[in-house]
């Protein structure tokens, strides 16, 4: 029987319905601004770049943004992330380019976005000190201000199952206008987040008081109680039951256990870490973070200071506790920081950026059942199944991980074939890194790899280390004001680039006994905390500028984010330099004053994070420094060499040679040990 024909009339009707819908599918592209220019074409920053064929009307942030959303009356949506952030991948992969989003942005919002490596103040600059409470992820942030500049709402991610999706985010911007509507009516229900911004920077910035003790004791609680007890680490929500929760690596953390003597609480929070997929077994050191209590849901992700911050807390840790599985993680990450990151005349850069794609899986890192079976001959591949993790049903990203350390003791010949032939074919897949040329990354880099080679007291990674920092002057210059990107065009330093270079010129005075590099660094230490102090002077912002008349970006960072705060750098390196020069003339910002200033800023800022643990925890190892104000020295014409020899001995201690031209009171001593207790210099009888 042969099937009825649609009439005229019908096959006419459906003809004009598509008509219209294309036409009106072709107003609202034309509304999304296809044809109009993205004014991040031409960019070079790798965030930007990300966003140049997005159909969003992305601008430039400058004041210019704020004069034209004053004119339009539009509030300003400013998308702060980086190129190695899952959560902004997945948000330019999926949210912005929604067709009904980009709509809704294009007729409604100006919208600007930031790339936090090149611009970091505006990775700091929202709740300054609330953000270690409500622990939102750093590298992905969505704020919202009104047309006269005002911080009004924040979109942040706190968790894995907060929505990243298109209708979730147009949703909450539709709320905003709607919100902003009733502000002007004045509704009282209505309190903009321009309110919580200004009390976080009225309490860092209220009257100091030196008073009183630190509450060490307090914060200690605080982090214990911070920790999972089942699957350890410092999860971002922690509650009793098991929920979806970000793992991140916090290495202050962990360095704030192992200098208070709570080994037990290390070893229970670090240990699973090590054991888990977060730790890259092909190319070496550890991705960003977690999504899951239990470290599965890895990020791929791979910071180069983050990695350098675990590396130098592993390898005192293994002096400490006396555990060499420890300096087998520290090397790991040595090796992918010297041979995979460093391979570039821009030296360092800032991040491995992750590929994961179907199943969250990686071209390079994952093994499926298909590739794995592929790599390895059927008896290997057994073995890896059964001592590396690699069984599918609870290894969905095929990772491999390690939760056996006897294989890393007993050096297992199985272990090294297998993981050699895994490395070779990962090889054959290309890395993708971003972010080069930045001074505070490639410092902090230095500074942790020059402390790392003088806890093994290995020459081959001390000139390794030696050769890194050097380059790096080179680029830097002797100029105090330190740039921000030391590659062309070069960039306005911001605290970390000055605190950075302190802590490498530090590293390097204490490695080699180069007095030329401790005066650079305390040259570069004083010029910042001169430079961006904000209305206490006890506290520093992270960078000079304003985006608009009503936006302060020199806001302080009081909470770790990949590793230690601008805050704590800052405590820890003034005491430090401020002890190596007292005694000295004719020099501002040095001495007595450095470790004055440190120890104010220390009490003032550790009684307010006493229960923001742990992301406040780098505040109190500097703290503890400040507090016990003991170091150890050795003076004398082998002072290099010995106080390196005592270093490894005494890692929880801060170690440094007096050369000629450095504390000539120190200088002139009999040569030998000596400790320095509250100033109060004694010859040390048990090196």
């Amino acid at each position: 029987m042969m099937a009825q024909r649609p009439s005229f009339r019908v096959v006419t009707y459906v003809l004009a319905t598509l008509v219209v819908v294309g036409l009106v599918m072709s107003r609202l592209e034309a509304g999304s601004g296809g044809d109009e220019p993205n004014e991040l074409r031409s960019a070079t920053e790798p965030y930007l770049r990300q966003a140049a064929d997005q159909r969003v009307h992305w601008h430039r942030l400058s004041p210019a943004l704020f004069e034209q959303a004053r004119r339009l009356d539009r509030m300003v949506l400013v998308v702060v992330g980086n190129a190695w952030s899952r959560a902004g991948r997945i948000a330019d992969d999926i949210v912005f380019r929604d067709l009904e989003l980009r709509v809704y942005l294009n007729r409604n919002y100006l919208c600007a976005r930031v790339d936090m490596a090149e611009q970091p103040e505006w990775g700091a600059f929202v709740y300054p000190l609330s953000r270690a409470e409500m622990r939102f992820q750093y590298d992905l942030q969505m704020l919202v201000f009104e047309p006269d500049g005002k911080l009004f709402r924040t979109i942040l991610r706190k968790h894995r199952e907060e929505p990243l999706e298109p209708i979730h985010i147009r949703g909450r911007l539709q709320e905003f206008r709607r919100e902003l509507e009733r502000k002007r009516r004045l509704d009282p229900a209505i309190v903009s987040a321009h309110a919580r911004q200004q009390d976080d920077l009225d309490r860092l910035e209220s009257a100091v008081s030196t008073t009183g003790t630190i509450p060490f004791f307090g914060h200690t609680e605080a982090l214990v109680r911070s920790a999972n007890r089942r699957f350890g680490g410092f999860p971002v929500r922690n509650e009793p039951t098991v929920i979806p929760s970000f793992q991140p690596l916090l290495p202050a953390a962990w360095r704030f256990l192992l200098l208070t003597g709570r080994y037990d609480e290390f070893r229970t929070t670090l240990d699973p870490a090590l054991r888990s997929h977060v730790v890259d077994w092909v190319d070496g050191g550890f991705f960003k973070q977690a999504a899951l209590l239990n470290w599965v849901g890895v990020e791929l992700d791979k910071p180069a200071v983050e990695n350098a911050e675990m590396m130098a807390m592993l390898a005192q840790a293994a002096r400490v506790l006396r555990e060499p599985a420890y300096d087998t993680f520290a090397e790991s990450a040595w090796f992918t920081l010297t041979r995979r990151f460093w391979t570039t005349e821009d030296l360092v850069p800032a991040a491995r950026v992750g590929d994961e794609g179907y199943r969250e899986r990686s071209r390079r890192s994952s093994f499926g059942p298909r590739r794995l079976a592929q790599t390895l001959e059927p008896p290997k591949e057994r073995w890896a199944v059964a001592h590396l993790g690699m069984v599918v049903e609870n290894n969905v990203q095929m990772l491999v991980r390690v939760s056996d350390w006897g294989m890393l003791r007993a050096s297992s010949p199985e272990f090294r074939e297998v993981l050699s032939q895994l490395r070779a074919e990962a090889s054959k897949e290309p890395e993708t890194y971003a972010g080069y040329g930045y001074t505070d990354v490639n410092a902090t880099v230095v500074a942790r790899m020059l402390d790392t080679a003088r806890l093994w007291g290995r020459p081959e990674p001390m000139d390794q280390a030696c050769r890194l920092y050097e380059a790096l002057r080179n680029r830097l210059g002797p100029d105090a004001d330190v740039p921000h990107r030391f590659l062309e065009p070069r960039t306005p330093g911001r605290l970390n680039d000055h605190l950075a270079w302190a802590d490498a010129c530090l590293a390097y005075y204490v490695a080699r006994g180069d007095v030329a590099a401790l005066n650079a660094g305390r040259r570069a230490l004083a010029r910042a905390i001169e430079r961006f102090r904000t209305r206490s002077p006890f506290v520093l912002g992270v960078a000079v500028g304003e985006a608009s008349a009503a936006i302060d970006l020199n806001v302080p960072e009081v909470a770790d984010a990949f590793g230690e705060s601008g805050a704590a750098k800052a405590i820890r390196l003034a005491h430090a330099y401020g002890f190596l020069t007292l005694g000295s003339k004719g020099e501002t910002l040095a001495g007595a004053a450095l470790m004055t200033w440190a120890s104010t800023s220390a009490h003032h800022l550790t009684s307010l994070g006493v229960g923001l643990a742990p992301m406040t925890t780098a505040l109190f190892c500097a703290a503890l420094q400040t507090e016990e104000n003991t170091y150890l020295v050795w003076t004398g014409p082998h002072a290099v060499a010995e106080a390196g020899r005592l270093a490894a001995r005494s890692p929880n201690r801060s170690v440094f040679p007096i050369v000629p031209g450095v504390r000539p009171d120190l200088a002139a001593a009999r040569p030998g040990p000596y400790v320095s207790e509250r100033n109060r210099v004694l010859p040390l009888e048990s090196p």
